[in-house]
């Protein structure tokens, strides 16, 4: 089983819920998803343990779930049981590889209040976040495809390439990274994917447009 853990202040109740890219809940005690249900709340709910009075909080996930990126809430129970207004701690997103979590994104510095007197913000363990970001850009063994640019006159936002799909959007919302040229190692969340003239269109600009032979890869896993 695989833990997703944080550190916070001691002495509190929290749990963890997931949600995946198609922003279904994860049912915790069969790794399943499904649309949200407000009356199904307490099946969404991952119990979290403190380790001692450290607080250092981890939640074990069952090795069931599929892998994919998954939204992860932190919440405050502030009742006797979990309730859909319980409050946001902390989020973020991260990527389940079917034996491990990788981080991918995480809130920081964001001020999230708990009550009226007291506000605390998101705290990440700055070297493991580092290691965790370096192995998300080394997932070579994740990706689902490679290819190359087949555009001269390609722009910082679409290029044809040599890719043979021949299914709209069959990469929509995947993540592609350039492995030579001057974008090696930048990626962008693929928003099109045209299967007749094989033109991949991305969410957000590259610093230039990449050049005609540059090669790249599509990583397996979805962004939320």
């Amino acid at each position: 089983m695989g833990s997703l853990r944080r550190s916070d202040d001691t002495g509190l109740t929290l749990y963890v819920i997931l949600r995946d890219a198609s922003h279904q809940v994860v049912i915790q005690a069969t790794g399943a998803v499904e649309a949200y249900n407000s009356a199904n709340w307490a099946t969404y709910v991952h119990a979290v343990t403190e380790q001692g009075a450290s607080g250092y909080y981890y939640a074990t996930i069952s090795d069931d779930l599929p892998a994919g990126i998954y939204w992860i809430e932190w919440k405050y129970q502030a009742g006797a049981s979990p309730a859909v207004s319980d409050t946001v701690r902390a989020s973020g997103s991260a990527y389940w590889s079917g034996t491990a979590w990788w981080s991918a994104t995480v809130d920081v510095g964001t001020i999230k209040t708990v009550d009226a007197d007291t506000a605390i913000s998101t705290r990440v363990d700055a070297s493991t976040l580092a290691t965790d970001l370096n192995n998300m850009r080394d997932m070579s063994k994740n990706a689902i495809t490679a290819g190359t640019i087949n555009d001269a006159t390609a722009t910082t936002l679409s290029f044809v390439t040599n890719l043979t799909e021949a299914t709209n959007d069959h990469y929509k919302n995947r993540i592609l990274e350039f492995t030579s040229g001057a974008l090696l190692g930048q990626g962008r969340e693929i928003t099109d994917y045209d299967g007749g003239t094989k033109t991949i269109t991305v969410n957000e600009a590259f610093t230039e447009a990449p050049a005609n032979g540059s090669t790249f890869k599509i990583l397996g896993y979805i962004s939320p």
